[in-house]
């Protein structure tokens, strides 16, 4: 079974970082969200529990979420969700702009940008925006 929190605090520990209040209370906070959820939004759920993080402290903990594969960045509706999968792969995003519902499509079988043109990618933005069958 797959537990987001036990993996990324095993993923923090072992690349070499600690495990702080705030990087658990976020980590918190993705594992209960049924959808991507902005920095600002676990800002306030925080708050609702009576913790106030600075946003730019949220930013940094989801940017290094992102970094080590435990989290997906959806750029078009600016949030963060966890990875649900136990290995690293690639994804393509549907992302409703309705509902902002997210689904993922595995995209292992697929050739990359870089390996087809031997071209070096920084990042990839695999997002398909449109409106899922509940909004259509």
């Amino acid at each position: 079974m797959y537990d987001f929190p036990i993996k990324a605090k095993n993923k923090l520990k072992s690349e070499g970082y600690k495990i702080t209040s705030a990087r658990d209370d976020v980590i918190e906070i993705l594992n209960e969200a049924d959808k991507p959820i902005s920095p600002y939004e676990i800002q306030e759920e925080l708050k609702k529990s009576g913790i106030d993080y600075k946003v730019i402290t949220i930013y940094r903990i989801l940017d290094l979420l992102s970094q080590l594969g435990l989290t997906h960045r959806i750029y078009s509706i600016n949030g963060y969700m966890k990875c649900d999968s136990e290995h690293i792969h690639s994804h393509k995003f549907l992302v409703c702009e309705s509902c902002h519902d997210v689904q993922s499509v595995d995209l292992k079988h697929e050739k990359h940008v870089n390996e087809a043109n031997s071209f070096k990618a920084s990042r990839e933005i695999n997002e398909v925006l449109g409106l899922c069958s509940k909004c259509d």
